[in-house]
């Protein structure tokens, strides 16, 4: 699963993030229709998860999980759940969803198969081989 996590150091007080966070929440992902919101301002969680639709394409989704855990000079946010979806071309009420970890892969393979046409053109096995290791190492990164 694809998940982005990072702790960012600030020097903003608990209640200053709190405040600094729903502003930002709500200008960044207004868009957004949210199935749950949870604020627990004692322990310093926001959490929420929703789906909302690619920009400028009224068919594509893309729906994921946010919480920010924070506390004075410091918080932490963690992206999970990352899914795109499409409405079905045969139902336009159901979404089918894929993890972002599917996409990538399939982009991924869907290169390695362009590239391996390619190999089949190169004159030496040598060369070939090189270039499919040059791909793997690009895909990696």
């Amino acid at each position: 699963m694809v998940t982005y996590t990072e702790i960012v150091n600030t020097s903003n007080s608990k209640k200053a993030l709190f405040t600094n966070l729903k502003t930002w929440l709500t200008k960044t992902y207004s868009d957004y229709q949210w199935n749950s919101l949870n604020e627990d301002t004692e322990l310093g969680r926001i959490s929420l998860n929703g789906t909302t639709k690619i920009t400028g394409v009224s068919t594509e989704i893309l729906k994921l999980n946010i919480t920010i855990d924070y506390k004075d000079q410091k918080y932490r946010y963690h992206i999970s759940e990352i899914k795109f979806g499409w409405k079905s071309p045969n139902n336009s009420s159901k979404i089918d969803y894929f993890s972002g970890e599917t996409l990538v892969n399939s982009y991924k393979n869907g290169i390695k198969e362009s590239v391996s046409l390619l190999v089949k053109s190169v004159e030496t096995k040598d060369k070939a081989e090189q270039l499919l290791q040059d791909v793997d190492e690009l895909l990696e990164q």
